[in-house]
């Protein structure tokens, strides 16, 4: 849904980049952005359904994700234009949500060690909003775009990536090693 949000917001500029036209289906031409907007609504609605399915909190975190997933490209709002916002709503859309989403398929209850595999998905989520953040930091720049790369700048963003990138390594080598998350 978010993916396919972010397609139709973006197909007018995706339209002007000989690099970004063919990956987008709107930009492209291969399918207008009503019938890409119909068929949007209809995976979301599906994805809403199939989150009720799961129980309550499920729902809950997955109605956040959708929600996070249309303000983040949505152009009346686009998250993913707005410094800090960015990031807290990429991670969390993509991630955070996600594994809580499917945590509390399984449980009610949070226990202690749940922090380990969550802070994993969401150190991850992180790294790679910054990294594409760093990777489009010109043509970004060059749009006027506020995100939080555009403001720390390239150098701290690239600094901080790390950071977030070594967090995430490690959370994960604590989830997968020292909790028994996957029993060997």
């Amino acid at each position: 849904f978010a993916f396919m949000i972010n397609d139709i917001e973006d197909a007018p500029d995706d339209a002007l980049s000989s690099s970004k036209i063919n990956r987008n289906p709107v930009s492209a031409g291969l399918i207008t952005p009503k019938t890409a907007k119909l068929w949007t609504f209809i995976v979301g609605a599906i994805s809403a359904g199939l989150f009720a399915l799961l129980g309550t909190w499920p729902f809950v975190f997955g109605l956040f994700s959708l929600i996070f997933g249309y303000l983040y490209s949505y152009r009346g709002v686009r998250l993913k234009t707005i410094a800090l916002l960015d990031i807290f709503s990429h991670c969390l859309m993509l991630a955070g949500l996600q594994f809580l989403t499917g945590y509390f398929s399984f449980t009610t209850v949070l226990v202690r060690n749940w922090i380990w595999p969550f802070l994993f998905v969401v150190c991850i989520s992180i790294y790679g909003e910054l990294y594409n953040e760093v990777r489009d930091f010109e043509g970004d720049q060059a749009a006027q775009l506020r995100h939080t790369a555009i403001v720390l700048g390239s150098r701290t963003s690239h600094i901080l990536m790390l950071a977030i990138l070594m967090l995430g390594v490690f959370s994960g080598i604590v989830s997968f090693l020292f909790i028994d998350l996957v029993p060997m």
